[in-house]
């Protein structure tokens, strides 16, 4: 029960600091964070916490601040008020609309996790659809080609110095789609390293 609870409040606690990505503390806190890794159109920027001196590793795409990869979730940030969000998958049919979560409004932050954030893996484009209070329609588009490589070097502890993935790493994509979103899921929470879920989805 508490761990479900500490659960809620830290993505209460990430997605409200995301609101605050506008601002200039925080803008300039990751902008000025070193980058430690690299790999096609994704970063990895690595901060303390300066009350545990433990590593905070976060995913950054096309130095766009607003789009920001967790451990756990990905988190698109838009402005004007979310109405409602809508995502599509590489180039399938999109999903049907969802509102957004009390969260996500508050934060003005679409929050992709568990089977989402699964097939968001699993994919190389991710397009984002806002209906938004203020501005109308807005579409974000999301290379996702390298986020897995992102995703390993974050729970790694984001090493500084990490190596950049060779090319044939890079050009390599998450497991294939025969291992399913709550599969992929529950080998990841069991620390299941990607090359060893590759084998497994892949045969």
């Amino acid at each position: 029960m508490f761990q479900k609870e500490d659960g809620m409040k830290k993505i209460a606690l990430v997605a409200l600091l995301l609101a605050s990505a506008a601002t200039l503390t925080f803008g300039q806190g990751l902008k000025s964070a070193p980058t430690v890794f690299t790999s096609g159109k994704w970063k990895v920027v690595r901060t303390t916490d300066p009350m545990t001196d433990k590593p905070d590793c976060t995913g950054i795409f096309e130095n766009n601040y607003s789009t920001q990869l967790t451990e756990s979730a990905l988190y698109i940030g838009v402005r004007g008020g979310i109405s409602s969000i809508k995502y599509r998958f590489d180039e399938e049919e999109p999903q049907g609309v969802r509102l957004p979560t009390d969260i996500e409004k508050r934060a003005d932050t679409a929050i992709l996790e568990g089977s989402d954030f699964g097939r968001a893996l699993r994919s190389t484009r991710l397009r984002v659809q806002f209906l938004t209070l203020v501005r109308g329609v807005q579409v974000v588009d999301i290379d996702t080609t390298n986020m897995m490589d992102a995703l390993e070097n974050i729970k790694s502890g984001c090493p500084i110095g990490s190596p950049a993935p060779t090319e044939k790493q890079a050009t390599t994509k998450s497991p294939a789609a025969s291992c399913s979103s709550e599969q992929l899921a529950r080998m990841r929470a069991a620390k299941i390293t990607a090359a060893q879920i590759k084998a497994v989805c892949e045969n």
